[in-house]
């Protein structure tokens, strides 16, 4: 399934509680359940003071602006992950045919 990556303008979001962020954890995964796991996955979020980056994997982009509008969440941006590096990339790159 495609990945995408949204970006969410929430202002104060970086101060927000732990219920508050339960909350939108909660009001998210009952979302996710009724468009089905097939369709749309929550892979993480990462929040800054205003902001909030979420990674989904997804049918389509469509989904994605489905469970925003569902759920209330605005977005300002919503792109296609087109390949992810990581460190373990790296040591890959180091030793082709080797597998960790």
């Amino acid at each position: 399934m495609p990945r995408f990556v949204v970006e969410r303008p929430l202002p104060s979001i970086g101060r927000a509680c732990r219920d508050e962020q339960l909350s939108m954890l909660k009001v998210g995964a009952e979302i996710m359940e009724k468009l089905g796991p097939e369709n749309i996955r929550w892979l993480e979020s990462v929040f800054t003071a205003d902001k909030a980056y979420c990674f989904y994997e997804a049918r389509n982009a469509e989904i994605v602006r489905e469970f925003s509008r569902i759920g209330g969440f605005p977005y300002d941006k919503i792109t296609e992950v087109r390949y992810v590096l990581d460190p373990a990339a790296l040591s890959e790159a180091d030793n082709p045919g080797v597998s960790s």
